[in-house]
């Protein structure tokens, strides 16, 4: 019992430190997730975008298509100005208020599949990218 408790509050059974991770790309691409989540519940993928990841007024950002099948997007933060499908992901492409000024942008989701779940995400045009794994229960 006293096991349980110390990881409800540390973030093991899914709020808390634990339950938060950020990986990063040094000086291109940040991501910022929930490591465990809750079947349905709402949940936010924070990627920025560090200057050295944005040669235009222009980026795209994909995600794979293994993670968003396991997931439903709500919503993203900002509207990217188009969405293009590929075999194995999808690309979000947003505009930039200035050339080369870092950017964050925000997918809201909801967890369909229970169990492991694993992710990717990276920039159009370039090598940066970051795998990712989550935990959905219950």
């Amino acid at each position: 019992m006293v096991i349980l408790v110390g990881l409800g509050l540390v973030g093991g059974l899914g709020s808390g430190p634990l339950s938060r991770q950020v990986l990063v790309v040094p000086g291109v691409l940040h991501l910022d997730y929930k490591r465990l989540t809750r079947y349905q519940s709402p949940e936010k993928l924070i990627v920025r975008l560090q200057s050295a990841a944005i040669s235009g007024r222009e980026v795209g950002l994909w995600i794979d298509r293994e993670y968003l099948d396991a997931s439903k997007v709500e919503t993203v933060t900002p509207p990217p100005i188009h969405v293009e499908s590929g075999a194995d992901r999808l690309v979000y492409f947003f505009r930039l208020a200035r050339t080369g000024e870092p950017a964050a942008i925000s997918f809201l989701l909801h967890s369909e599949h229970l169990g492991p779940v694993a992710g990717r995400i990276g920039i159009v045009d370039s090598d940066a990218s970051i795998s990712f794994r989550q935990f959905v229960y219950p």
